[in-house]
């Protein structure tokens, strides 16, 4: 999905597909589910952007969370990105159109 073979992206920073305009802001989030302990509760998946191989940036939709073992010592995070350029853009098209044809009445 972020074009990077598995070889090419282990050991390597997230910063890899992070847009550099939004690296602060995403240390900045993690480090503060770090020290909660975890997400704020009933986050949900988030649509953000990242960034390819290729340099493009790409719509993906982001769920996260904070791996504890048996004793609840954190020991790890967990992120699932899945591919959604084709649908934000769709999306942002129909609430563009929506808010033309709110705005003729």
């Amino acid at each position: 999905m972020f074009g990077w073979s598995a070889q090419e992206a282990l050991g390597q920073s997230l910063d890899l597909i992070i847009p550099e305009r939004m690296r602060k802001a995403h240390w900045d989030g993690f480090d503060q589910a770090v020290a909660r302990g975890g997400v704020k509760p009933g986050r949900a998946a988030m649509m953000t952007r990242s960034l390819h191989k290729a340099k493009e940036s790409i719509y993906v939709e982001m769920s996260f969370s904070m791996v504890s073992d048996a004793t609840g010592a954190l020991i790890g995070s967990l992120a699932v990105a899945r591919e959604a350029t084709v649908r934000f853009t769709e999306e942002k098209a129909l609430r563009k159109q929506l808010a033309e044809l709110t705005a003729q009445k």
